[in-house]
Order: C-alpha cells, then sequence, then structure tokens
C-alpha cells in the first residue's frame, strides 16, 4: 500500500474515532438529561406530597381543635374552656397519619412532639404557645411581643383577687376575669412582670408574667378563656404545628423532613 493509501485509511480511522466519541458524548449527556429530568419531575412531585400532607394536616387542626386560633398581622388569639381536652383531636390526627402512611409508603409521620405539648408556633417570630396540661397555657419570651390582651369567664364566684404588677418593661397588658359575682380586672403599660391571683369557687387561679417575659395561665375551674398576643407586625404570619413529615426516597436519594406549616391570617 503507498503512502496515499496508508494515509487515507489512518484518516478514515481517525474520523471513526472521532465520530464514535462523539456519538458516546452525546449519549451519555442525553442519559444525563434523562436522569436530569427524572430526578427534577421526582423531586416535583415530591414536594408536592408534602404539600398536600401538611394540607390535609392543617385542615385537621383548624376544623376538630378544641383551640380556636384567630391572627392578624400584629395579634395572635387563642380561644379555649379550661380544662381542655385534645383527646377527640389526637385521635383524628392518629387516624389521618395511619391513612396517610398506608397510601404514601415513602412517607414517615411523627406525632409525639404535637401530642406532648399540643405546642402552636407562629412565625416569622417564633411565639410558641403551647398547653403544658389540659389546665394551663404557657408562652414563652419573645422580643417580638408587645402586649397581653387576657379575657376570662367564670360561672361560679370570683374572690380574693391580688393583682401585682411591676413597671420598667415595655408590655402592655389588659387582663380581665369576670363571674356572676366578682371579678379581677386591671389595664396596665410598661409591664415588667405581672401575678394576679384569685379563687372561682375554692379554685385557684393564678396568671403570671415572670422576670424573663415567659407568661403562664393557669387554671383549676372551668372558665372560657381568650388570650391574646400582640406582637410587631409583619404582613405574613404563619402558624406551624410540630407534626413532623418525613419523606425518604433510597433510590433517588432523596429526604426531607418538615413540620405543618400553613397561612394564619383571619
Amino acid at each position: 500500500m503507498n503512502n496515499k493509501g496508508i494515509s487515507y485509511t489512518l484518516s478514515l480511522m481517525l474520523f471513526s474515532l472521532v465520530f464514535l466519541a462523539l456519538g458516546l458524548l452525546f449519549f451519555q449527556h442525553s442519559v444525563e438529561v434523562s436522569e436530569l429530568y427524572a430526578y427534577s419531575s421526582f423531586n416535583h412531585k415530591m414536594y408536592e406530597t408534602d404539600t398536600s400532607i401538611q394540607n390535609m394536616f392543617s385542615e385537621a387542626f383548624l376544623i376538630n381543635s378544641p383551640v380556636t386560633v384567630n391572627t392578624t398581622k400584629t395579634s395572635l388569639t387563642v380561644q379555649q374552656n379550661l380544662p381542655v381536652n385534645f383527646n377527640e383531636q389526637e385521635s383524628l390526627m392518629q387516624e389521618l397519619k395511619t391513612y396517610v402512611e398506608n397510601d404514601f409508603n415513602k412517607v414517615n409521620i411523627s406525632l409525639e412532639n404535637f401530642f406532648s405539648k399540643h405546642l402552636l408556633t407562629l412565625k416569622p417570630y417564633d411565639i410558641a404557645v403551647k398547653f403544658e396540661d389540659s389546665k394551663t397555657i404557657e408562652i414563652e419570651n419573645n422580643s417580638a411581643i408587645t402586649g397581653y390582651l387576657v379575657s376570662l369567664s367564670f360561672s361560679n364566684n370570683i374572690t380574693g383577687c391580688s393583682i401585682n404588677v411591676n413597671n420598667g418593661g415595655s408590655l402592655l397588658l389588659n387582663f380581665s376575669a369576670t363571674s356572676s359575682s366578682g371579678s379581677c380586672s386591671g389595664d396596665y403599660v410598661n409591664v415588667a412582670d405581672a401575678n394576679i391571683n384569685f379563687n372561682n369557687n375554692g379554685n385557684a387561679v393564678s396568671y403570671i408574667i415572670d422576670g424573663n417575659g415567659k407568661m403562664t395561665f393557669n387554671s383549676n375551674a372551668i372558665t372560657t378563656s381568650e388570650v391574646t398576643v400582640l406582637f410587631t407586625e409583619t404582613d405574613n404570619p404563619l402558624l406551624e404545628i410540630p407534626i413532623d413529615i418525613e419523606l425518604v426516597d433510597t433510590a433517588f436519594k432523596f429526604s426531607k423532613n418538615s413540620y405543618v406549616t400553613f397561612p394564619s391570617l383571619s
């Protein structure tokens, strides 16, 4: 074979190798694009699933809760009858958890944190309202809180009203406890701490704002209560309940954890 033939053969071989390499490159790119699309589609589907589950639990919370929650851009109000009974709500949440986990095998739901304290958190300030037990409401100190409006109604007589309020702080406090006979009320500004105590038909009732700003309301008497937390204005308050939703898929190496969060404006 002369030199021209050898050169032609080598050129043809080189062209074939380049063409083959380009083909492999395009094939690899096509596979990567397909995998990326599949992962993106799966990722989107999982986030949609998470949103749907959050919506189910938030609806169940709002419809079946013994605590009524109302919000504005500057306030969060919780209304309830004490002692509060969460049994029916817990039963519904447990049934919903079972239904969701049976229907979505990649989902795990934990209710333990919600059942333990029935915590309700207002975002973005992380103002935490919790029912430590059936007779006690606690609101942790938070720099965004500007005051409290408290309204209590009793069917039996109120006696032994004792109000001790210290100034030097920045909180507003409007407290009103009424009954068919007797009351215990006060309106204060620049509150640093407060300690309010009285009896209702022999049952002790107390309302405390401690030196750190934590609010605790405890009633051994049956009462209808409304506690409003005032805070710095925010355009988009959200409510969060500690029902933990975990989505896991090992094949796609996907993992997502979230609490149930939902819009709260009344």
